[in-house]
């Protein structure tokens, strides 16, 4: 029963001990099975405090070296013997394909779509922009205008419509209040006009926004004059 104790634990002693990279080398050709049963193909480059540390010989194109853990690794199979040379280009990274294999269609570059035009009459105010303006730009030499005046002269059709536009909407507004004709509206805006310093009070949310629809009618009627 003695000896029979003795053999188990010398056994399991040899099994615990057993050390995979035993009698490995530089440059020598190993199977590596790790612990999950995948086996991977190599040359060792380096052992160095239980770590081994394998070149990976081309397997569909991949190429590196791979470290191993002593502990992680159930099994090595050696199977040759590489020279300095073929360690060297196994290390190297795999040739160029180009000129072998059709080169990657690349997407045409496009362009992003330019900025829109600012609204013409936020870029043209009405007064600082007219048609005396327009005039004596066009009476320039073209080399001297500016961009901003050349702008002004390519878009002033624009800018005409766009004050026409907005005239016919301030008098549809003015209507909207009280749909009279332009004389009693004239009259209207004059008495309106001295109610405060004649009668003494103030005018009533309603008069403040007609006095001030008729007032934007007027400036647009202005502004519509000025660019014809």
């Amino acid at each position: 029963m003695k000896r029979a104790a003795i053999l188990v634990l010398l056994l399991a002693g040899s099994a615990f001990a057993a050390d995979p990279f035993e009698g490995l080398k530089r440059l020598d050709r190993i199977v590596v099975t790790d612990q999950d049963g995948d086996a991977t193909r190599g040359v060792v480059r380096s052992i160095v405090r239980g770590r081994l540390a394998l070149q990976v010989e081309a397997r569909e194109g991949l190429t590196g070296t791979l470290v191993f853990e002593r502990k992680s690794v159930s099994k090595v199979e050696k199977t040759g013997t590489a020279t300095e040379e073929e360690l060297k280009a196994l290390s190297e990274p795999p040739p160029s394909l180009e000129g072998l294999v059709e080169p990657e269609e690349k997407p045409e570059a496009v362009e992003p779509p330019p900025d829109p035009p600012r609204p013409v009459l936020e870029a043209f105010p009405p007064g600082a922009w007219s048609l005396k303006r327009r005039d004596e730009i066009a009476a320039k030499d073209a080399f001297l205008r500016t961009a901003e005046e050349r702008e002004f002269l390519e878009r002033y059709d624009e800018w005409v419509e766009a004050l026409e536009s907005a005239a016919r909407w301030a008098k549809r507004r003015l209507d909207e209040f009280f749909p009279e004709d332009d004389e009693s509206q004239e009259a209207t805006y004059d008495r309106l006009r001295h109610v405060p310093a004649v009668i003494g009070r103030e005018l009533d949310p309603n008069e403040l926004d007609w006095v001030a629809a008729y007032e934007a009618w007027l400036k647009a009627r202005a502004d519509l004059a000025a660019a014809r």
